[in-house]
């Protein structure tokens, strides 16, 4: 709806509609953000959900400021500010923003709302600690939408465990459920939300091993003929994920600093998503980068594609290259297990061996060419490349043609087979490779394999290179120890909580 407003303009009306927008600023502060919410409620009654938004967007900037005065006001007790009970009345806001998207299709925005629901209000069950009745219903509805939206794109997975997460009111109904303020939730309220979330996972009759399946084009620009890769994933795999698999796919080593590599998606302006390891920055820097972009590990490629022909980016090294991603196929395809693991609709354990069936995804259906080496300096850089490897040109960058194989010999990655033809270079793998894969002790000795004896002058750099059957070897093989570690930060999560009921025990044994 913003597209549809716009009109060519002079500068002159460009600035005017600047003071504006200013104007409507400090009018929302003065109007306060309650009077706007109510405003934005009473919208999408009308169905007006264009001026819902509107309105929600200036109500979401009246908190902010009511919150800023009241800090110059007032001096706050550091432990009761301390952000673990922020203002409800965004969680309301949130809601209708969420519910006003979802009307107007918007499914990925409102989805998105719902998330930020969750993120600062917590799961389900710290919702239902710290809120009053009224907040949890608008909690509920939210989480009520955000499965109807999955549901509406597609990702039955999400929209299942969204619907599960609702069935929880029904149980702390059945106990009278209470709060901090002595009120009782609606018990007609959590009947209703309940017997809506039981019939619409009824209707989905979902196969509990059925995933969805997204064959994706990855095209690196800029270069002509093109370099690409189609891959395909399944939806329950996250952006951070997604990363790693392009990134081994198209032949990159992968090594550059964090934050060097983005996911941008068109979705009503650009959204960045990077890795954030919050290991690395402090408080100050870490909060820089989350206004800047979002955690690639937060969010699955369900949320950011559904259907066939949507697209986003991938950009590598700050933005040298960019990769286009284009869905090219959405299909559903059921993954079976140990045929008596469920039966009766129960999960069984059993101590006897079997081979479950191995998942197939990441996988690699196609691709043609070589990627250049890191830093090559884009597409120009890369071009410069092959005229001094291939037509042996003088360059400023490099002293002779050996010297430039043997740069690029130091800078790709592990898939790619565009030196295997150079007799200059050894078969070696890069140390932190060989460790990874094959799980080495930093003070074993990597074997050196020599191809042959070295001759530079033997072949050299081959563009059109692509070995599909080493890329998905390599790929199963790192995808596999993701797997594993995910799994095992999972035992160290429940390690720590063993430790920690043992730790509450002891200390009730004491008083």
């Amino acid at each position: 709806w913003v597209l549809k407003e716009l009109t060519e303009s002079t500068e002159e009306e460009f600035k005017e509609a600047e003071l504006t927008v200013a104007a409507r600023k400090k009018t929302s502060i003065k109007e306060g953000s309650k009077a706007l919410y109510e405003q934005a409620v009473a919208a999408v009654a009308e169905g007006k959900n264009e001026d819902a938004i509107a309105l929600s967007l200036r109500a979401l900037r009246a908190v902010d400021a009511e919150e800023d005065a009241k800090e110059q006001n007032e001096e706050h007790d550091e432990e009761e500010d301390d952000g673990r009970h922020p203002n409800p009345i965004r969680l309301l806001i949130f809601a209708t923003l969420s519910e006003a998207s979802m009307n107007l299709q918007a499914y990925r925005c409102a989805i998105r709302d719902c998330e930020l629901i969750t993120k600062v209000y917590g799961a389900p069950n710290q919702a239902l600690a710290t809120l009053d009745a009224d907040h949890v219903m608008a909690y509920f509805k939210a989480m009520f939408r955000y499965a109807q939206c999955n549901e509406k794109l597609g990702d039955l997975e999400r929209a299942s465990a969204g619907y599960l997460k609702i069935l929880i009111l029904d149980i702390m109904a059945e106990e009278g459920l209470g709060f901090e303020d002595g009120k009782k939730i609606d018990n007609e309220f959590c009947k209703e939300i309940c017997q809506k979330a039981a019939d619409a996972l009824k209707g989905m009759n979902q196969n509990p091993n059925e995933v969805t399946v997204y064959r994706l084009k990855v095209t690196l620009l800029g270069l002509e003929p093109p370099v690409w890769r189609t891959i395909e994933v399944t939806s329950d795999h996250t952006l951070s994920e997604l990363r790693e698999f392009i990134v081994l796919a198209m032949g990159w080593s992968g090594t550059e600093e964090p934050g060097s590599q983005e996911f941008e998606v068109y979705d009503h302006g650009i959204v960045r998503f990077a890795e954030i390891p919050n290991d690395l920055f402090d408080e100050e820097e870490y909060e820089d980068r989350l206004d800047a972009c979002e955690d690639e590990s937060d969010i699955y490629l369900s949320s950011v594609v559904s259907a066939v022909g949507d697209s986003f980016a991938f950009m590598y090294e700050k933005g040298t290259w960019a990769h286009q991603i284009v869905v090219e196929e959405v299909r559903k395809e059921v993954i079976e297990g140990c045929s008596h693991d469920h039966e009766n609709g129960e999960e069984h354990d059993h101590d006897h061996e079997h081979e479950h069936e191995e998942s197939k995804y990441p996988q690699v259906v196609a691709g043609a060419r070589a990627s250049p080496p890191e830093d090559i300096g884009g597409p120009a850089g890369y071009q410069e490349f092959l005229r001094t490897v291939t037509d042996r040109l003088p360059s400023t960058k490099w002293s002779s043609r050996t010297a430039a194989l043997e740069y690029a010999s130091e800078n790709i990655g592990l898939t790619n087979t565009a030196l295997e033809t150079w007799g200059g270079g050894s078969t070696q793998l890069p140390s932190y490779i060989t460790d990874m894969v094959k799980g080495l002790e930093d003070e074993e000795v990597v074997e050196t394999i020599e191809a042959g004896p070295r001759d530079p002058e033997i072949g050299g750099w081959d563009p059109e290179a692509f070995d599909l059957t080493k890329v998905n070897s390599t790929l199963k093989a790192i995808a596999a120890m993701m797997e594993v570690n995910s799994e095992d930060e999972w035992e160290d999560e429940d390690d720590e909580d063993d430790d920690d009921d043992e730790d509450d025990v002891k200390d009730e044994d004491k008083e």
